[in-house]
């Protein structure tokens, strides 16, 4: 399996930091890898020392109830996303950043802060967005509750080497969670005044675009029940509808003219990622290259 042995989550002491955090916790179980929590102190009031030991004690506590190997980093930096970038490219091990959403973001959906974005713009990892409140209500003790096991994934599906990369991850996460899987497709919208025989293209991508769909499903392990779907019309919209039907976490793949190994959003994507009602990963191109 090409999954992460580890995952970094940007954590704080805040509202997203601790969904990132729950939502890091899930990803690093689900995949048996250890979990890296890094927060970056721009102030420097803190040695990074006393500062790692202090966050150390912030996860024990948070982490409780968790059987996640975890360990604790506080660097001092000029800026987060700068640090979590150099981090990841320092560390082979490093498959995955987990950040929350901001605060602009309604509660229960997904939208990327400035960190967020200027790791979209690059990153050689795949990148997981929490959506705003997904870690609940802290616990009496002080601990986060932890989320319930992945149950179903949804991954959008469009025959390119970046669709095929993001099928791929989807399918291992859904395979080690043992979740079912649902692959949506979205063909051209065909203008209802347009008989079928004037304009052939649309018909022909559309027949490519779903016996794709249905090759990639027959080739997935059977006990994913993976599902395809194929609609017609706005490809974010269909996703996001699908999304909202009880997906507990969305993968996506990167724009096909992004830089090879590296995340870069395109238009889809990004429209999808600022109102997913669940978890987004995205997946650098081609082919999980950033985790051979």
């Amino acid at each position: 399996m090409r999954t992460w042995t580890r995952v970094v989550v940007g954590y704080e002491a805040s509202e997203p930091g601790r969904d990132a955090l729950v939502l890091g916790e899930l990803l690093a179980r689900t995949v048996g890898g250890e979990l890296l929590a890094a927060r970056v102190e721009t102030d420097g009031d803190h040695g990074e020392a006393e500062a790692t030991a202090e966050l150390s004690r912030e996860l024990t506590a948070a982490l409780a109830g968790s059987s996640v190997r975890f360990g604790a980093l506080a660097a001092s930096g000029s800026s987060p996303w700068h640090a979590l970038l150099e981090l990841v490219e320092s560390d082979q091990r490093a498959g995955l950043i987990v950040l929350g959403s901001t605060h602009r973001s309604g509660i229960g959906r997904v939208l990327p802060g400035g960190t967020a974005e200027r790791l979209f713009a690059g990153a050689p990892t795949s990148i997981a967005v929490a959506p705003r409140g997904y870690a609940e209500t802290a616990a009496a003790d002080g601990g986060t509750p932890l989320a319930d096991d992945l149950r179903v994934l949804a991954v959008g599906f469009d025959a390119s080497p970046e669709g095929e990369a993001a099928l791929t991850l989807a399918a291992e996460l859904a395979t080690a969670a043992g979740a079912t899987l649902r692959v949506v497709a979205v063909g051209a919208h065909i203008p209802a005044n347009v008989e079928p025989g004037q304009n052939p293209t649309p018909e022909a991508t559309a027949f490519d675009l779903q016996q794709a769909l249905h090759d990639a499903v027959a080739g997935l392990p059977d006990e994913l029940r993976a599902l395809p779907i194929y609609e017609r019309g706005d490809p974010a919209r269909v996703v996001l509808e699908q999304a909202e039907m009880g997906v507990d976490l969305l993968v996506l793949g990167s724009r096909g003219r992004g830089p090879v190994g590296s995340v870069l959003l395109g238009s889809t994507s990004s429209a999808v990622i600022a109102s997913s009602p669940c978890p987004v990963v995205v997946v650098p191109r081609p082919a999980l290259a950033s985790h051979q």
